[in-house]
């Protein structure tokens, strides 16, 4: 049997889906970028989808800002 990419990465937790770097009704839940450790903020689905991932064993997902995503791209793509 065969599956499309997009059921292969419906687990993975590359971009989440509301991030913002200020408190907001829509994004109250903090959590820290893993390389800056600056203050990140997220909305109650993208924490739902945290804590189902941690209940089925695996790491905590990494949140990473756009400063150092874009960094990371750079010395990826030098």
């Amino acid at each position: 049997m065969t599956t499309s990419r997009a059921q292969f990465d419906a687990d993975r937790f590359d971009d989440p889906g509301s991030v913002s770097l200020t408190l907001t009704s829509q994004n109250p839940h903090e959590v820290a970028c893993q390389y800056c450790n600056r203050p990140l903020f997220i909305d109650d689905e993208t924490l739902a989808s945290v804590n189902r991932q941690i209940e089925r064993g695996l790491d905590e997902p990494a949140f990473t800002c756009d400063d150092c995503r874009t960094a990371e791209g750079e010395i990826a793509h030098s």
